[in-house]
């Protein structure tokens, strides 16, 4: 009888390492699973990119023939040489870089400043205005965007100026904390900086810093890694806006996500679901898209430690 409740033990105790591993090494049943598991969720991301890519090589005949899914029959790049010159390319690249990176800055600082504000200082009404930002994050940007119009009117009528169909409503909102999921990014800095031991600021001031000089020398300094995730997090939000750049620019600066809208009345298509120039959409969404994979590609080991290094561990 003990014979047999040894050997059952045994089995038992393979099998667990066989599926769960020693503590030193994994199971292989375990690892299979991980593995699998990780290659169907990548797949879910990765198959709409790869339907792109493929339907941004096909001919209009191979869009239109129900026996062609991925690869095509007719294989071209005429859809992205057609895009390139319809998207303009080169300046609508450029202009998207400054105007995203020029905004993702203004998103930083005035992150960072107020992430530090809630992070270190007790004052009248924290609690309050803690909870409106956290509201903000929950109203769409279509819910403000009248409002806000409606502000900009009166500016330009008690100034007379024109600020709409310009780059300045949009900086001015970054200045202001108003761009896009700029409370996210706050909530990011706040979180951050409550893990950096408060001992830092007081010692810096003990040794005669004011509290910009503790806020530059001590905490920017040890958030770097930070500070270069929410700038690559604001960066790609912006490059993707179209709903805010369609409205504020209304066509005042070309930009690379906004000349997608062009093809439909440079081909003269009424019907927006006409899949006769389906191709040439899908070469110009990748052309659009193309800089930032390139940029996640050179980024990408400061942007994951960025994520994973949420600070000091305290005192």
């Amino acid at each position: 009888m003990e014979n047999k409740l040894l050997k059952l033990k045994e089995n038992a105790s393979k099998s667990k390492k066989l599926f769960l591993g020693n503590g030193e090494k994994d199971g292989i049943i375990f690892r299979i699973f991980i593995y699998v598991f990780l290659i169907l969720l990548s797949y879910v991301f990765l198959e709409p990119l790869l339907s792109m890519l493929f339907t941004s090589f096909m001919e209009s005949s191979d869009i239109i023939d129900p026996e062609v899914i991925y690869i095509p029959k007719h294989f071209t790049f005429k859809n992205y040489v057609t895009s390139f010159k319809i998207m303009k390319y080169i300046p609508s690249l450029l202009n998207s870089i400054w105007f995203s990176g020029l905004l993702a800055v203004f998103q930083t600082v005035v992150s960072a400043l107020v992430g530090y504000a809630f992070a270190r200082y007790d004052f009248k009404g924290k609690k309050v205005l803690y909870g409106v930002l956290v509201v903000t994050f929950l109203i769409p940007v279509q819910v403000l965007i009248i409002p806000r119009r409606m502000i900009i009117s009166i500016i330009q009528k008690m100034f007379n100026i024109t600020i709409m169909s310009t780059v300045v409503p949009q900086i001015v909102l970054s200045i202001l904390g108003q761009g896009i999921n700029s409370t996210v990014l706050i909530l990011i800095f706040i979180n951050f900086f409550k893990q950096i031991p408060i001992a830092l600021d007081e010692a810096a001031i003990m040794d005669g810093a004011n509290t910009f000089q503790a806020f530059y020398h001590i905490i920017l300094k040890l958030s770097a890694p930070i500070i270069f995730t929410v700038f690559l997090f604001s960066f790609v939000w912006n490059w993707n806006d179209t709903i805010s750049m369609n409205f504020y620019l209304n066509g005042a600066l070309d930009l690379l996500p906004t000349q997608l809208a062009s093809f439909n009345t440079l081909f003269n298509i009424s019907n927006p679901n006409d899949k006769s120039i389906e191709a040439y959409k899908m070469a110009g969404s990748f052309l659009s898209i193309l800089p930032l994979i390139i940029l996640y590609i050179f980024v990408q080991k400061r942007f994951v430690e960025g994520i994973e290094n949420t600070g000091m561990t305290g005192m």
